[in-house]
């Protein structure tokens, strides 16, 4: 059987289905579990390819869930994986701790002492896209044994062989935060129950979500020192209170992301085609260019949105909330989307912002940058971006980047992209005979489709098969306020309760700023604590609703600029809702740019223009 070669089998605790959804209950007397044998340095090899060459597919999750037996696997695996022991090292948590807490050596690859307190992972670094490929695909690889295991338990027979192929087919599933959904909301469905019912080797059972939370057993509180997450015995999602009985609240999550959906839309979007620059296009790092966003931003947007004081909001806490390898799955999406369109964009040498585990801040990092904890051989060396620079040596593909003979792969990719994430941006709906036609029923899209459908739009708008894009740029000290937080960028009237300006109807966007707790950023004594990042919050969708509305009646600056001088304002708030007033390091600019849209292409952008020097705080 595939990569059993890497584990030995060991009898474990045993556990029994709760009433309330535990783990699934096997029928064994003691539940059966995988370790690595310790004798052997784990190499990530990612997933072997069957002999036709062609890699299995990454799925959106909703699309997963569609194939029943796999996405049955996938749930048993990934309740199997949180019920080992948290020390072995193929434990959820032992996994999830690569990333940063509780900063150990993950199968004994370190580093400098004094910068072992720090996870692995890279931010604000060249190195952000390409640190994560390794570390999903070990997930996967653990994810893929395990299914690989379970499958064999169901009965013999046409049940087993069904199982066993599906296991053979899969691949961890992404999240797309960013497409207009098919459901309700923006966040799946299946992250915001907390039990699941699966039909497993002994039967249909009703089982803890293994996408809902991570249950820590047990909490240990010196591992996970910062407060609240020193008391939190289960990851939290926009947690109720910040003591021990907190619960998450999923539904607050799910409302505030589908109210700036059309925003995080439109901001993907705009990076898709005006970005072709590895260095921007890859984090966050300020860098006295016109380019203020970059896929590390809009990264750190889901993990402000998602977490907003619980765990997914701070970076080395993050990857214990299982949304969090969801997400990042779809950022590698990304990743590989971007790689179609831009083939020859690639990494230049920087100095490391921050320390890692292994690195020094200030180190140089290049693509040959030894990419830890993840071996790839048996003689101690490790992945480099070089190596990761495509996914099919990992066993992977996404719907939109598979090849073959005859197949224009970059076209696929524009016409996904347009299809996915255009349809609501203003490129592609200027247009007076787009404005006409354009219908929306789902309550969700109605704020993003509200200038498409309205009646009444000048002809104008597009002179010469060109239209005028506004962008809000956002630079700031990432450890201004020595923890995360967010900027809000508003055009109208909103309540002055900062807890309700996630879900404004004037709400433009938000600028999340994404950082380690208090004691982890104090450990960084290398670290620049002045770095500066930026982002973006798109404008041009919410001008277009004013001229709907009569407001406005043009994008011509001669008129935006009084109008959002008069009306764009911006505040800026803590995680838990705190109102936070002047932000010493905080810029806000508006610029424009000039943008065609060819047919069946991506638009093409012009030089941009300051056009307000600074936005004033509401």
């Amino acid at each position: 059987m595939l990569l059993l070669a890497f584990f030995a089998f060991l009898v474990c605790f045993s556990w029994s289905a709760a009433a309330d959804g535990g783990p699934y209950n096997y029928g064994m007397e003691a539940r059966s579990i995988y370790a690595r044998n310790a004798a052997t340095d784990y190499i990530t090899t990612g997933i072997p390819i069957s002999t036709n060459g062609t890699p299995p597919l990454r799925l959106e999750i909703r699309d997963l869930e569609k194939d029943n037996a796999t996405w049955t696997l996938f749930i048993l695996a990934l309740d199997m994986m949180q019920y080992t022991n948290q020390s072995e090292l193929f434990s959820w948590y032992q996994i999830a701790g690569i990333h940063g807490r509780p900063f150990y050596s993950w199968d004994n690859v370190n580093g400098p002492a004094e910068d072992q307190g720090n996870g692995y992972c890279t931010h604000v670094s060249i190195l952000f896209p390409t640190w994560h490929r390794p570390y999903l695909a070990l997930y996967e690889q653990i994810i893929y044994g395990i299914t690989q295991y379970i499958a064999t338990l169901y009965p013999v027979g046409s049940v087993r062989d069904d199982y066993v192929a599906a296991a053979n087919r899969f691949r961890i599933p992404y999240w797309d935060w960013a497409a207009v959904p098919s459901s309700a909301h923006t966040t799946a469905d299946s992250l915001m129950t907390p039990t699941i019912s699966v039909d497993g080797p002994n039967g249909v059972q009703t089982i803890h979500n293994p996408l809902f939370d991570y249950d820590f057993k047990p909490l240990i509180s010196d591992d996970l020192p910062d407060a609240p997450f020193d008391v939190f015995p289960r990851t939290q999602r926009w947690p109720s209170n910040m003591t021990a009985a907190s619960v998450s609240r999923n539904d607050q999550m799910a409302a505030a992301l589908d109210n700036s959906a059309s925003s995080l839309r439109n901001r993907l979007y705009n990076l898709f085609t005006n970005y072709q620059n590895y260095t921007e296009f890859s984090n966050e790092a300020f860098s006295n260019s016109v380019y203020y966003d970059s896929i590390e931003s809009v990264h750190d947007f889901i993990h402000g949105y998602t977490g907003n004081g619980g765990h997914m909001t701070y970076i080395e806490y993050s990857a214990f909330d299982p949304i969090f390898f969801l997400h990042h799955a779809m950022i590698d999406r990304c990743f590989a989307l971007w790689q179609v369109l831009n083939p020859d964009g690639w990494i230049q040498p920087e100095p490391a912002t921050y320390s890692t585990f292994t690195t020094t801040a200030g180190d140089i990092e290049d693509s040959r940058t030894p990419l830890t904890p993840f071996r790839n051989d048996s003689n101690g060396g490790f992945w480099i971006s070089d190596t990761s620079r495509e996914t099919a040596p990992f066993g992977y593909a996404y719907p939109e980047t598979v090849g073959g003979p005859g197949v224009d792969i970059k076209s696929v990719v524009t016409n996904a992209i347009n299809n996915l994430y255009g349809t609501t941006a203003p490129a592609n709906v200027v247009s007076r005979d787009q404005f006409r036609t354009r219908r929306s029923t789902s309550e969700v899209h109605n704020r993003a489709l509200s200038y498409a459908n309205a009646a009444g739009l000048p002809h104008d708008l597009v002179q010469n098969n060109q239209y005028s894009e506004w962008i809000v740029n956002i630079r700031v000290r990432k450890r201004a306020l020595s923890a995360p937080f967010f900027i809000h960028i508003f055009l109208g009237v909103f309540d002055p309760d900062p807890v309700t300006w996630p879900f404004e109807p004037n709400l433009v966007g938000s600028h999340s700023v994404f950082t380690m707790a208090p004691k982890g950023m104090n450990s960084c004594v290398q670290c620049n604590p002045e770095q500066v990042i930026s982002g973006t919050v798109p404008l041009t969708s919410a001008l277009l609703a004013e001229i709907s509305k009569g407001s406005l009646h043009t994008l011509d600056s001669s008129q935006v600029v009084p109008h959002l001088n008069q009306n764009l304002r911006y505040k800026v708030a803590m995680a838990d809702g705190t109102e936070v007033g002047n932000v010493d390091s905080l810029s806000i600019n508006v610029v424009s740019a000039p943008v065609q849209k060819p047919d069946g292409e991506l638009p093409i952008w012009g030089a941009m223009e300051v056009q307000i020097e600074s936005v004033i705080c509401g």
